[in-house]
């Protein structure tokens, strides 16, 4: 009997063999499988972080062309007809600091171009202070706040 009970015991050794193993390497693949979805759902959260801070740049930004082109369509017409012409003045509505809503013109002109407007391929401006202007014979200009500069 005693023989018989080492070989049952034996098989069921052997049937039990490399269990442990399995046990760790499911731990393992459920452990990454948690890891992935929780990096997965912080990269979505900062990428939607990061879109949300774009959309509220772009709104401020488009919220003050508006304002100042109503305010552009109550202005005087005849002060802006008074403007200096010519391709080298360019005119743009600026908030004004002292009083914070309402707007006026502001001239700076590009020093040696010959532009006129129809001339302007594009004009991207990222803030007020970093205006991008590029023309037909490929020349980029760079308004930083308070001076053009050439590139």
């Amino acid at each position: 009997m005693d023989l018989t009970n080492k070989l049952r015991s034996y098989k069921l050794q052997a049937s039990q063999r490399g269990q442990l193993l399995l046990e760790v390497l499911m731990g393992i693949a459920v452990s990454a499988v948690i890891v992935s979805l929780g990096a997965s759902l912080a990269y979505v959260g900062l990428r939607a972080n990061k879109t949300s801070s774009e959309r509220d740049v772009a709104l401020g930004l488009a919220e003050e062309a508006f304002e100042s082109v109503r305010s552009a369509a109550f202005e005087n017409w005849a002060t802006v007809y008074a403007f200096s012409k010519g391709s080298g003045n360019l005119y743009y509505p600026v908030k004004d600091a002292d009083v914070g809503n309402s707007y006026k013109w502001i001239s700076h002109p590009i020093s040696g171009t010959t532009w006129s407007t129809t001339q302007m391929n594009a004009v991207s401006a990222l803030s007020p202070k970093n205006v991008w202007v590029t023309g037909d014979s490929s020349n980029v200009w760079n308004w930083d706040g308070a001076n053009w500069k050439q590139f």
